[in-house]
């Protein structure tokens, strides 16, 4: 995960998209050489979108259909840094660590920043996103706003700012709803940016397929029905209406949904390459029977669900929060449906607010490298820091003092778990062991590299476990290792995708 900072300051960490959101289901990789849908097909309604009843769900194995939102606390009591622009709309993290986007227009979007002293300030940054021509990786800024929040107020007038100077400027109303029972935001005023926004995250059963390319691994379990609703789920963010009455009610009874367009006039063209590639692979799934669909290496995979032990790691593993795996391939086991292999789990090496507060006057935090060895090193103010040190702080070992040894450091908020994190060289996260052993790895699980995930996910490869057989042909089909911070597992912490995200 990457992060950049200013000397001195600490700004918000931002949770990945898309991010990393874990909790997943199962497995095998996709052909991701298959074309987008000819234009001829594009149009022909039924075809991608609807596609008549689904078959009634299959059974047997856990249900692995779309996840629901998490539903972490909200309100300024979940605050663990005492942020004025926060409490003063009682609202929590998510709020600056979240995408907003618009109801009917998933293209268009809302995110919220803190000023630079973002513990005392009650301003906060608005700005008015769209998506690139590609729809992938990068948001365009469309116009800026300042909204400085008072307590208890909700509704505050705004000037956004336009980042087209021939756009002008237009006087908005920008009011939060946060603790209705659907939090959202409503922009008035200005046609170009009205509407009701609602975070991208809680609102979809599964957020990533609008920012990544699945794979079969992220789907076997899925219930054909449940693989319907996640197909039409994307249309229906892009404000489409539906012929079925099926779908029609299901996604009227979702606060988010509002349908726009008429299928007849509803044009794919309006969709992203992942999702035009995610609707391929899960219609393709649609069409294979449930007991087909989820055979690995020949075996029932939903057979076998309920007799899989969870993974002893699994409590390490959360929803937006970088965490770093290695695993080596070479030493891995054949367990049937899955393959374990020796291996660790990290997260961010951190350090308490009480140690940050130390620092800050000129003494040393201990920060823990490895929680199973111990290890750790000291971190102090980089005396040697000037006005050009984008870093600010020094990480040595002890004994040595750090105007002659020591990393340059930055230090970032983690917001969400209240603690300070670390980074060095070309803003990579300084990382913490907390596991070794055994790494679950399902069969079809896929890997991928890349400075973003929707490039990462678009050259995915399927994970090949195992010791090599002699020949060099065959050891040409097994990796060595493989390694990630960005991760995605099914209920039970078994890896479907490992994505490495980095320059």
């Amino acid at each position: 995960m990457k992060k950049k900072l200013l000397l001195g300051c600490v700004i918000v960490i931002s949770i990945l998209s898309s991010a990393c959101h874990m909790d997943r289901a199962s497995n095998n990789t996709a052909d991701f050489t298959q074309e987008p849908y000819a234009n001829q097909e594009e149009t022909q309604e039924g075809d991608q979108a609807e596609n008549a009843s689904p078959p009634e769900k299959s059974s047997g194995a856990e249900d692995q259909s779309p996840i629901s939102p998490d539903g972490s606390s909200s309100g300024a009591a979940a605050l663990k840094f005492d942020i004025k622009a926060l409490k003063n709309l009682d609202a929590d993290t998510e709020l600056i660590s979240s995408r907003y986007f618009k109801a009917g227009d998933v293209r268009s979007a809302i995110s919220f920043t803190l000023t630079q002293d973002w513990m005392d300030s009650n301003r906060l940054t608005c700005d008015f996103l769209s998506q690139d021509n590609q729809y992938e990786s990068f948001w365009n800024g469309i116009a800026q706003a300042a909204v400085d929040t008072d307590n208890g107020k909700m509704d505050y007038s705004i000037i956004p700012e336009f980042h087209d100077a021939a756009q002008g400027k237009g006087t908005c109303r920008i009011t939060f709803y946060l603790n209705d029972a659907v939090p959202h935001i409503t922009v008035d005023g200005d046609a170009r940016l009205e509407g009701d926004y609602y975070s991208f995250q809680r609102s979809f059963s599964r957020p990533e397929v609008f920012t990544r390319y699945l794979s079969k691994a992220d789907l076997y379990l899925y219930p054909t029905e449940d693989l319907w609703l996640l197909r039409n789920e994307i249309y229906a963010a892009h404000g489409r209406k539906f012929d079925s009455e099926v779908l029609s009610q299901y996604f009227s009874d979702k606060a988010w949904y509002h349908g726009l367009l008429d299928p007849d006039k509803f044009s794919d063209s309006l969709l992203s390459d992942i999702e035009k590639k995610n609707i391929t692979l899960i219609r393709g799934l649609e069409e294979e029977p449930f007991d087909k669909r989820n055979i690995i290496d020949g075996i029932d995979y939903a057979g076998e669900w309920d007799r899989l032990p969870l993974a002893p790691y699994l409590s390490y593993l959360h929803t937006g929060r970088e965490t770093g795996l290695s695993a080596d391939l070479t030493k891995a086991k054949d367990m049937g449906v899955y393959y374990s292999a020796p291996g660790t789990i990290s997260v961010p090496a951190s350090m308490t607010q009480e140690q940050f507060s130390a620092v800050q006057n000129g003494g040393e935090a201990e920060v823990v490298l490895n929680a199973l060895t111990g290890e750790s090193q000291l971190l102090s103010l980089d005396p040697n820091a000037g006005d050009s040190n984008s870093y600010g702080y020094l990480m040595y070992d002890k004994g040595t003092t750090p105007s002659s040894h020591g990393s340059e450091t930055g230090v970032i908020a983690d917001l969400e778990n209240g603690t300070y994190t670390l980074w060095q060289t070309s803003a990579d996260t300084v990382m913490k062991t907390v596991y070794e052993g055994d790494i679950y790895i399902l069969k079809g699980a896929v890997t991928g590299a890349y400075t973003s995930l929707a490039e990462a996910s678009k050259t995915q490869t399927e994970i090949c476990a195992g010791t090599s057989e002699s020949g060099w042909e065959t050891e040409a089909l097994a990796d060595s290792s493989v390694l990630g911070n960005a991760l995605y597992y099914n209920s039970k912490g078994y890896f479907t995708a490992v994505y490495y995200l980095g320059d």
